[in-house]
């Protein structure tokens, strides 16, 4: 409700930047629909992304001036568009990528201790004796 009020109010106040970063924000809007988990994962990594992507935009809008034309202008320009949904493009791939390679590492790291236990295990055995690795 509030980003809906602050958007119509900064409309009012601002009509060029608020039609590019609403229409720069869309892949964010999408992750807010698409997102329903509590910790908002997903928007997080898309929104921040994507607001980095179109805040150069925003800038050249306005050193550029400050007008409807130019934000229509940076709106149809293909490398500004390429820039605020290619950072989005990378806020999904890292949402949706990390959490695979990140689970591969702590695979591969849990196993290298379990050897590495093993191993102790082996040479307590050999030192202490077999009564050290009773599973009473």
């Amino acid at each position: 409700m509030w980003v809906i009020i602050c958007a119509v109010a900064a409309g009012f106040v601002a009509p060029p930047t608020t039609v590019l970063v609403l229409a720069g924000l869309v892949p964010t809007l999408v992750a807010l629909i698409v997102d329903r988990t509590a910790e908002r994962h997903a928007v997080i990594a898309v929104g921040t992304l994507n607001f980095a992507g179109v805040a150069p935009s925003v800038i050249a809008l306005w050193r550029d001036g400050h007008t409807m034309d130019a934000a229509l202008r940076l709106l149809i320009d293909p490398l500004s568009m390429l820039v605020m949904l290619g950072a989005a493009a990378i806020g999904w791939v890292l949402y949706l990528g990390v959490p695979s390679v990140l689970a591969v590492f702590l695979t591969h790291r849990n196993e290298a201790e379990i050897r590495r236990m093993v191993a102790r295990r082996e040479d307590l055995v050999a030192e202490w004796g077999p009564e050290v690795a009773a599973k009473d």
